[in-house]
């Protein structure tokens, strides 16, 4: 995140990480939710998240993303430049 804050881009629309690191974050989150639903998730103790969990979780997801882009935006406003 901290990396996509600095540039003065749209971050989330005009800026992408490299494909290895969108492949590799996507087959982590992956691998870490399908976990809980395989057999040796349960024999571990692990429970399924309900499906209102990743509702939950897409919705904080943009609202940080909204978040970020906005205050980059007025702070553009505000000082003229982004990297001061």
């Amino acid at each position: 995140l901290r990396d996509r804050l600095r540039t003065p881009k749209d971050a989330f629309l005009q800026s992408r990480a490299s494909l290895q690191v969108s492949v590799m974050t996507a087959a982590a989150a992956g691998a870490v939710t399908i976990f809980p639903f395989m057999p040796w998730g349960r024999a571990m103790g692990l429970t399924e998240l309900p499906a209102v969990y990743f509702l939950g979780l897409a919705a904080v997801s943009v609202l940080v993303r909204c978040t970020a882009i906005s205050l980059k935006q007025q702070f553009i406003r505000h000082c003229g430049t982004f990297l001061v």
